[in-house]
């Protein structure tokens, strides 16, 4: 059980803006977290804050979708731990929270924070297991269908 997750109130990560008249400081980009907890060496968060002035960092802790590769209790306590240092790096940093979520699908909890913060684009690092890569693969179909003008961007991650 994950009981010790909290969600934690939400603060959009909001870098100062040179030229506010860009397109890119207007759009907003969810950054979607899985077993890359970290700042450095994060394609996804690199290109986010690249394109766009105003991130939300997320994590959804959806077990049910992960089949054979459900973390043991070992691994949830690296996963939590892993979880507070991202959340203190990006206060630290940027002053930002992750914002964390708890769904069967994790394609709903998405969908509901693109729903609540108007985001343009989710940002994500790729994961290689055969099951999840069809999870994210129809992850992405429903959320451009549910969300038409929404562009869903993965990138290499790391194996």
């Amino acid at each position: 059980s994950m009981c010790g997750f909290l969600v934690i109130p939400m603060i959009v990560w909001t870098r100062p803006s040179r030229t506010t008249m860009n397109k890119k400081a207007t759009q907003t980009v969810i950054v979607w977290f899985r077993r890359d907890l970290r700042l450095r060496d994060n394609p996804a968060l690199y290109h986010a804050a690249k394109a766009s002035q105003s991130v939300i960092p997320l994590y959804i802790w959806s077990p049910e979708e992960e089949g054979d590769c459900v973390p043991g209790a070992a691994a949830r306590i690296w996963i939590l731990e892993g979880l507070k240092n991202l959340n203190a790096s990006l206060t630290m940093h940027y002053g930002s929270r992750l914002v964390i979520r708890r769904a069967s699908r994790a394609v709903d909890a998405l969908s509901e924070l693109i729903r609540e913060t108007g985001a343009q684009s989710v940002f994500y690092n790729r994961l290689y297991e055969p099951m999840l890569i069809a999870r994210d693969q129809q992850a992405e179909r429903q959320l451009k269908s549910s969300h038409p003008n929404l562009s869903v961007t993965s990138f290499p991650g790391y194996l």
